[in-house]
This record gives C-alpha cells, structure tokens and sequence, in this order.
C-alpha cells in the first residue's frame, strides 16, 4: 500500500486497536524497526470495549520521509504490527535557473515534477484500468517582483504573464 503526498504537504497515517483495554500505538520505520514522530492517540470505550486511534502526522513531507511505515499496537501484554505503507513524497525535479527577459519580449522558464502516483517503495506507478500511469493534479503559480509597488504579485493579477502546460 502507498500513500503520495507532495513534497512539504502534510501526511497522515491512523491505526486502530480494539481491546479490553487502552492501547499504546506507535509507528515505526519499517526497515529498522526505529520508531518515528510522536502519536496523538484518542481512546474511546463503548459497552466495555476500549477503541484507541493513533494518528501519526507528518508536517512539511520531504523526500527523507519517503520510506515504508508500519503501525504497532500493544495492550495487555498483546502486541500486534500492522502491514507496511509507502509514502511516496511528491516534489519539483527540475527548474528553470534565473533568467531575464526584455521588456515587451518573452522569456521562459520551466518547472518540472515527477507527478505520477505511486504504488510501492520500487517507485512503480500506479496505473489506470488502460495501463497508464496515474498523474496527480497540479496548479502551477508563479509570482514576480514589482519594482514600482515593491511587492510580489501573482502572474495572473495584470495578465501580463501566461502559464502554458
């Protein structure tokens, strides 16, 4: 199992136990077993039977995140682990470096991702039901300096600029 996420958005993983008691969950990096980030868990007793949820959220998702979790759960002298998920972070594989232009002429810059969904820690992607690589969504912006208001302002707010994909 994977779960894609762009690189510097916020990733999150939840795991379930049910037992006679609170249970203590953590996730763990599943390569060496090493426990990652801290977990805000929820308990929840309905009828005698304790619920506990564990949400482990990471911020700002960088390409050192990108590696297969698992879930573990314990209680009571019980342990149990999860299968392992892959988060496949999602970022900017090339740019344009800076480039000028002249007035009243084009110029062109480029920005590049690696936007295919995917589905394992191979870096397989996911594929649709006709065999083609699923891409996730983009919104491209770009912003420039304006020297007479000495402010940052979006491409599209004096349609001087045109974003071609």
């Amino acid at each position: 199992m994977t779960t894609n996420v762009a690189k510097g958005g916020e990733a999150k993983f939840t795991c379930k136990t049910t037992g006679d008691a609170e249970g203590t969950i953590t996730f763990h990096k599943a390569a060496d077993d090493t426990v990652v980030g801290s977990v805000v868990a929820t308990p929840v007793t309905v009828a005698g039977v304790v619920t506990t949820t564990g949400v482990l959220t990471i911020a700002a998702a960088a390409d050192s995140d990108s590696f297969e979790y698992y879930c573990k759960a314990t209680w009571s002298g019980t342990e149990v682990k999860s299968g392992n998920v892959y988060l496949a972070v999602i970022g900017i594989t090339a740019t344009t470096p800076t480039a000028w232009g002249v007035n009243s002429k084009s110029a062109q810059f480029e920005c590049k991702s690696d936007a295919i969904l995917k589905k394992n820690a191979a870096g397989d992607a996911l594929l649709d039901a006709d065999g083609d690589d699923i891409r996730a969504a983009a919104t491209i912006t770009w912003e420039y300096y304006d020297t007479a208001t000495t402010t940052w302002k979006a491409t599209n707010e004096d349609n001087r600029f045109n974003i071609m994909s």
